[in-house]
């Protein structure tokens, strides 16, 4: 008569269950867990750098086509100020205008202002308006 063994009873108080690699069972994956979290976090902070980068290209050049307007916009009027001078019959530059450092700029003259007002006597309002791509620039100045 063969008797069955039994198996013998792990008698130590909390065991701690054991995988084939030694560890526990609750812990199998973590480090595969972790490292996606980790190269998950690195991809979104890789992304948001590359977009600030972009983002700050378009401010650059947006900022240059302004400050370009401007000083386009200044030309002009020291332009008109000399044909002032020069003519003070002169009524303006009307489209398609003239071309200063590749804008186009035109130039309107007026004896009122720009609410309808009469200027006093002897002075002349100037309106350059500045186009470039799609930035847009006026300046106004009363001359006399």
């Amino acid at each position: 008569m063969l008797m069955a063994r039994t198996p013998i009873a792990d008698t130590t108080p909390d065991a701690p269950a054991s995988g084939p690699s030694g560890r526990r069972r609750g812990e199998r994956g973590a480090a595969l867990v972790t490292a996606l979290l980790a190269m998950l976090v690195l991809g979104a902070v890789g992304t948001m750098i590359a977009v600030t980068v972009a983002e700050d290209g378009r401010v650059a050049a947006n900022h240059f086509e302004v400050v370009h307007c401007l000083y386009t916009a200044e030309a002009g009027i020291q332009w008109s100020l000399a044909r002032l001078a020069a003519d003070p019959n002169w009524a303006g530059l009307q489209p398609p205008g003239r071309v200063i450092a590749g804008d186009r700029f035109t130039v309107a003259v007026a004896d009122t202002m720009a609410d309808g007002s009469p200027l006093p006597p002897g002075r002349r309002r100037l309106t350059v308006r500045v186009v470039r791509g799609a930035t847009e620039r006026e300046i106004e100045v009363i001359v006399q």
